[in-house]
């Protein structure tokens, strides 16, 4: 899904040398970066807090229009017994997800 819609700014960290200025700002502006099994991370806001787990601190980034992503925020509604917008969007945060969008797409 990632080297589908993001194409780009992966292709962009793994060769940095290339000149595509708009990608290296979106980038810069969400702190992307790609793990070792190659994910699109973005970097969370708490650094280096060491009673959150790694997926939490550094979520994937799917896509907000994708089949893939409409099947977890379905099974995390589904999890939090339907409670709501709220309850749902901080299970995929806890989980491991930043959806782009993410209330919206909730």
């Amino acid at each position: 899904m990632q080297s589908v819609h993001y194409n780009k700014e992966i292709k962009f960290l793994s060769d940095p040398s290339s000149d595509r200025r708009e990608t290296h700002n979106l980038i810069k502006q969400l702190n992307l970066f790609c793990d070792s099994e190659g994910l699109l991370r973005w970097k969370g806001r708490m650094g280096k807090c060491l009673s959150v787990q790694y997926d939490a601190l550094n979520p994937v980034l799917p896509h907000n229009n994708n089949c893939l992503t409409k099947l977890c925020i379905l099974d995390a509604h589904k999890i939090c017994a339907h409670m709501g917008v709220s309850s749902t969007w901080n299970y995929l945060i806890n989980g491991g997800y930043w959806i782009p969008k993410g209330r919206q797409a909730v």
